[in-house]
């Protein structure tokens, strides 16, 4: 009983450690996407309508891992328009944030 009980601690403590795990890397894909958010917003107001080709394949690499149908809706941008990847990174964004669990009825 006792080392069933061990075992179900042990067990607990490698649950937690994949969470916070998965929680750190979360926000730090967020901070990556806020900071490229911030510097494309930066060039749509400073009237500078294309994302350098160098940025856009930064991002191509980070979604490409994150999810491949924002990496292709990037990829298909070949003008490298600064709205449409602001709304690609936005996309992306939205779908790291973490969902509420669903209620089982």
């Amino acid at each position: 009983m006792l080392s069933q009980a061990a075992i179900e601690i042990h067990r607990c403590h490698a649950l937690e450690e994949q969470r916070q795990r998965q929680s750190k890397d979360c926000r730090r894909q967020m901070r990556q996407l806020d900071a490229w958010l911030n510097a494309v917003e930066g060039m749509l107001e400073g009237e500078q309508r294309t994302v350098p080709e160098q940025l856009v394949k930064q991002i191509a690499g980070f979604l490409r891992a994150v999810d491949p149908k924002l990496h292709r809706a990037l990829l298909r941008n070949r003008s490298r328009d600064a709205a449409r990847v602001l709304d690609v990174i936005f996309n992306a964004q939205e779908s790291l944030v973490p969902r509420p669990a669903e209620v089982v009825a």
